[in-house]
């Protein structure tokens, strides 16, 4: 469409297109002067500029928005190494590393308890279960990342992380591309077909416009 917008109009009676009649040292345009592809023109610019400036602005914010959700998604626990409690990165966690949790915190990576004090997990991420767990060092004795703490205490011994921990198993098949289905294939194709029938013509439209325009000055100049 945008390309059909771009047509010289009037056929042209003195000049072509590429001579618009300026003289220098004058202002005024000489008469008969071809200038109605300028419109044309100018809606092509103003949809390049306008589609510029919102690609840009769109790939800005989509930069702040990851660069936010990675900063929601870290935060510091508790962790014990070399036999004393230091701060660190939920993203640095190690297996092996020894994890202090309280009441509130988020399980950060799965494990076993090594000493816990009237321990509640609220495993309803995972299970669905609205009722908190009991923990204890003797039967439920597994901590899963993904989960929270609503009561007591506890130490525990990580033994898996990132992707391997239950929590990032469930988020890598979130992640993973279904294959699509017969209805959305069909869509698929119905869309494509549109677009290039849609191309198609948009180019008629222009080389049928440049043909009368050129059929049109050459009459006149003949």
């Amino acid at each position: 469409a945008v390309f059909c917008s771009i047509h010289p109009g009037k056929p042209c009676p003195q000049k072509p297109l590429w001579d618009i009649g300026y003289t220098p040292g004058k202002e005024k345009p000489k008469k008969g002067a071809c200038l109605e592809w300028a419109e044309g023109l100018a809606v092509f610019l103003a949809c390049m500029i306008v589609g510029a400036i919102t690609a840009l602005n769109n790939y800005k914010k989509e930069l702040q928005f990851r660069a936010l959700q990675a900063k929601q998604d870290d935060s510091l626990t508790t962790v014990w190494r070399a036999g004393a409690p230091t701060q660190v990165s939920i993203n640095d966690i190690c297996v092996g590393d020894v994890v202090q949790l309280d009441t509130g915190a988020k399980i950060p990576a799965d494990g076993l308890i090594i000493k816990c004090t009237d321990l509640k997990v609220d495993e309803s991420s995972l299970t669905g279960e609205s009722v908190p767990v009991s923990k204890n060092t003797e039967e439920k004795m597994f901590m899963l990342s993904g989960c929270s703490v609503v009561e007591g205490d506890a130490r525990y011994l990580v033994t898996a992380v990132g992707k391997n921990s239950e929590w990032g198993k469930i988020m890598t098949e979130l992640d993973t591309e279904r294959p699509e289905t017969p209805l959305q294939i069909k869509l698929a194709g119905v869309a494509e077909k549109i677009g290039k029938f849609g191309l198609v013509v948009a180019v008629a439209c222009f080389f049928a416009q440049t043909i009368i325009w050129l059929a049109g000055m050459g009459g006149k100049t003949g």
